[in-house]
């Protein structure tokens, strides 16, 4: 899971300069072409190479009072609101952190959008690691409430950090950021049998669309009412300390 959750960080570092080179070669809508078509691609690549694995065959099937029974799992919807309030911290953080940092610090556009990436490119050294380590200690609780508190004290200090400390405020940021998303794969599939991993992952899915969806309006109003960095990334640190109080709930070690 540590090697699969690298795919938003990466995805995400390629993404941000190619859309924009070719919104400003070609127009605003052309990122929008390029895209659907890396979507049909990927799509033909996934009928074509991807296989099942070694349950092929041996799952049964998934009967109605079984997936009712994984609904009702709390595991599942522990690790799951662990995925929401953690998607609304991360994704409130890069979708304003560029901004704030032009407004509050007076930083260069490109300097600002370069500083608040430091997250995903930690996030690609950092997750995998992170995964392994979980796997050598056969521990995940440890690493999910470790990473949503540095998270949150990682982005407090960045609020009030200048120059050389506020790099490295951004970068202990990644990190922790990293410790959380290969866990909270691990656990999900871990709550439930092979023959319920779908429904199981359709319920972490519904919550990580929740947090996204409301991390840039949350975090946005912060902004707007209070008109201050400080307060802003304490409010967004906030979901992370919710992220770390679930997970000391859960019944994993």
């Amino acid at each position: 899971m540590g090697i699969y959750s690298t795919n938003m960080p990466v995805a995400t570092i390629v993404a941000f300069p190619v859309a924009t080179v070719l919104a400003q070669r070609f127009g605003w809508h052309f990122p929008f072409y390029v895209g659907a078509v890396v979507a049909l691609l990927a799509a033909v690549i996934l009928g074509l190479v991807v296989r099942e694995g070694p349950l092929k065959g041996d799952r049964e099937s998934a009967r109605w009072q079984l997936v009712e029974e994984a609904v009702r799992n709390t595991e599942v919807w522990k690790v799951s609101l662990v995925w929401m309030f953690f998607n609304t911290t991360a994704i409130a953080f890069l979708s304003w952190a560029p901004t704030l940092f032009e407004e509050f610090k007076n930083l260069e556009p490109l300097y600002a959008s370069l500083l608040a990436s430091v997250l995903m490119y930690a996030a690609v050294v950092c997750v995998p690691l992170f995964g392994w380590a979980s796997d050598r200690s056969g521990r995940q609780k440890p690493f999910m409430v470790t990473g949503a508190v540095l998270l949150a004290l990682a982005l407090n200090a960045a609020s009030y950090a200048m120059g050389l400390p506020l790099l490295v405020s951004v970068v202990v940021l990644g990190v922790a950021a990293s410790m959380v998303p290969p866990l909270v794969m691990v656990v999900a599939a871990s709550s439930l049998p092979p023959n319920l991993a779908g429904t199981g992952f359709s319920i972490v899915t519904l919550c990580q669309n929740v947090g996204i969806t409301l991390s840039a309006p949350l975090a946005g109003y912060i902004v707007q009412t209070t008109g201050r960095l400080e307060l802003t990334f304490l409010g967004i640190s906030s979901f992370a300390l919710a992220a770390a109080v679930v997970a000391l709930s859960l019944k994993t070690k």
